[in-house]
């Protein structure tokens, strides 16, 4: 019987930080998620990375595409399991170039996206983009759904994948039983237990959202922005992970949703999916307590981020009063 190679590609915020984590220290019986260029979180980045070229990638080297295609080799003959690969930034390159380099294994290979609610989606990108000290994303909450509407779609991101003649599985992100446990039942994975409380990826609370969002747009570079967050994480009197994290307005959320109501359809159509699982349009937007921003102009005062930036503070705030 032929092995398999199954590359999951996210999409992002679909629960890859959970499936990564768990098949980094499940070890699964007839599945290897091989060490070579995983990330810090258990991602297969590094592979991603090298394959595009890149030597850094924020405060982290990465090394060259020969030298891990070549110890991905020797750990994968090592093997006589089934290999998942999982990276949620992988390229059509990318994927091209993995298969290539494993051409002789004559693997069956399948690609593994999970389906999620595209507000929900972007909602999670917007937190990961404003916390991630390498992005600094800037951009206000509904700024940024507004001009990201086709970015959360699945249909042309399915199509495009198609495009390399392989079989796809969509699994959806919400269902009866928990995500990992359907993902591993969609690849077969023999595994003795399922801890699936064990590998969340927090998004940050409102308050802590919008600290972070002002001092991404006051702190110019990575250093500063990480040295910030490092700071706040210390600070035990803020709560970075309390509160709803929601940020878009009501009015935002209609028009997005009603730009990708389309490609909702096209899904539940193609995959038969539950309709209600990808429908979800009801949350509503954090909102701001005096205490929250007390908290707010504390940590910032700290950081020797008011003087001068009044303004630039109370615009950014003045969407989430109560």
């Amino acid at each position: 019987m032929r092995r398999k190679l199954f590359i999951h590609l996210g999409p992002s915020k679909t629960g890859t930080s959970a499936i990564q984590g768990f098949f980094r220290d499940c070890c699964s019986k007839s599945i290897l998620y091989p060490e070579t260029g995983r990330w810090s979180d258990a991602s297969h980045h590094k592979l991603v990375f090298a394959h595009e070229g890149k030597h850094k990638h924020g405060l982290i080297d990465i090394p060259l595409w020969a030298d891990l295609s070549e110890q991905l080799d020797k750990e994968i003959s090592h093997s006589t399991q089934d290999i998942l690969i999982s990276s949620e930034l992988s390229t059509l390159g990318f994927v091209k170039g993995l298969i290539t380099s494993l051409k002789k294994y004559q693997f069956e290979i399948f690609l593994i996206l999970v389906v999620r609610n595209p507000l929900e989606r972007a909602a999670s990108a917007y937190n990961q983009h404003v916390k991630d000290e390498v992005v600094g994303l800037t951009d206000n909450p509904d700024e940024f759904l507004l001009n990201k509407k086709t970015d959360f779609t699945f249909k042309n991101l399915y199509e495009k994948w198609q495009s390399l003649n392989l079989p796809i599985i969509a699994i959806p992100y919400k269902d009866e039983l928990p995500l990992i446990v359907r993902f591993c039942k969609s690849i077969d994975a023999k595994v003795d237990t399922f801890d699936n409380e064990k590998y969340p990826n927090k998004s940050m609370g409102g308050t802590a959202l919008l600290t972070i969002l002002i001092a991404n747009k006051l702190l110019r570079t990575e250093t500063q922005r990480r040295t910030f967050f490092t700071q706040l994480r210390q600070d035990e009197s803020f709560k970075i992970w309390k509160g709803n994290s929601f940020p878009f307005s009501k009015s935002a959320s209609d028009i997005f949703f009603n730009a990708v109501k389309s490609d909702i359809d096209w899904v539940v159509d193609k995959f038969g999916l539950a309709d209600h699982s990808l429908n979800a349009t009801k949350q509503c937007a954090f909102s701001l307590s005096e205490s929250d921003i007390q908290d707010i102009y504390r940590v910032l005062d700290n950081a020797n981020l008011t003087d001068g930036n009044s303004n630039l503070i109370s615009k950014t705030l003045e969407p989430f009063y109560s």
